[in-house]
């Protein structure tokens, strides 16, 4: 089984990385193009990856197809490679947000096992959430190659489509907001006199202890909250003054606002 990849970007690489490392697929069984071909052949050589010479050759090589373009293009370019893609007729897998199976069946002439994973970035430290999903004529085994592969670079779990959009804004966008928080505590922490790299280490680190600590107990975020929160005392007051500056109101605008540009991708 080969698997090509059309797009080398940001969020693909990790992807090729994990399914090597883990050895879902032997290097010489993954092929890559990008229009960037510079940046193609450095990480296809990087990682023994074979390098195709276009979109075309790509294609010719999968049993695979995986899509790691811009979802802005992805009609266009499935419309150039429709020639290829219906001699070839690989299984599909989308990593673009916001175009559904039926959407990327409606593009190609022939029937295809379509699938997408939805990744985020933590895919570079193998600390992805990823969802997966598979169109009506995603079988088993296909749907069993998506999941290693989606469990390659983190968690995996299986979901319905219509679930997609909002999964993707939980996933693939709060960690920018939580970049956002995290900058904002270290503003604050340099403010108020401490240095800039403790500030940053500092806040970092009590973000990701945070989280593992909430994943490792059952209680709520409510609870641990409490837990935290003494009466009369600095952490409340903190607390206090974010509800009373509609914090959570500000991060459910925010969680709109990029489900609002989902929708019109």
């Amino acid at each position: 089984m080969k698997i090509a990849f059309l797009g080398v970007g940001n969020m693909a690489q990790p992807i090729i990385q994990g399914i090597i490392n883990r050895g879902v697929l032997e290097p010489e069984n993954v092929v890559l193009f990008d229009v960037d071909t510079e940046k193609m052949n450095s990480f296809a050589e990087s990682v023994g990856a074979a390098a195709a010479d276009s979109a075309e050759s790509a294609v010719k090589a999968a049993d695979i197809l995986m899509l790691a373009v811009k979802p802005q293009i992805m009609q266009n370019l499935l419309t150039e490679l429709s020639a290829v893609l219906e001699e070839k007729k690989p299984s599909i897998i989308s990593i673009a947000a916001g175009k559904t199976t039926e959407f990327i069946q409606s593009c190609l002439n022939y029937e295809a096992k379509i699938a997408r994973i939805f990744p985020n970035l933590n895919a570079k430290v193998s600390e992805s959430i990823s969802a997966f999903c598979g169109n009506k004529n995603a079988d088993a085994d296909f749907l069993s190659v998506v999941e290693k592969i989606a469990l390659s670079f983190g968690k995996a779990i299986a979901l319905d489509e219509e679930y997609f959009p909002v999964f993707g804004v939980l996933a693939g966008c709060a960690p920018a907001y939580t970049f956002l928080y995290i900058k904002s505590l270290c503003d604050a922490a340099k403010e108020a006199g401490l240095p800039e790299d403790l500030a940053y280490k500092t806040a970092v680190q009590v973000v990701l202890g945070s989280a593992k600590l909430l994943s490792s107990v059952s209680e709520s975020p409510e609870t641990m909250i409490d837990r935290v929160c003494s009466p009369g005392g600095t952490t409340i007051e903190g607390i206090k003054s974010l509800k009373e500056n509609s914090f959570q109101e500000i991060v459910s605008k925010a969680f709109n606002a990029s489900l609002n540009r989902d929708k019109s991708l």
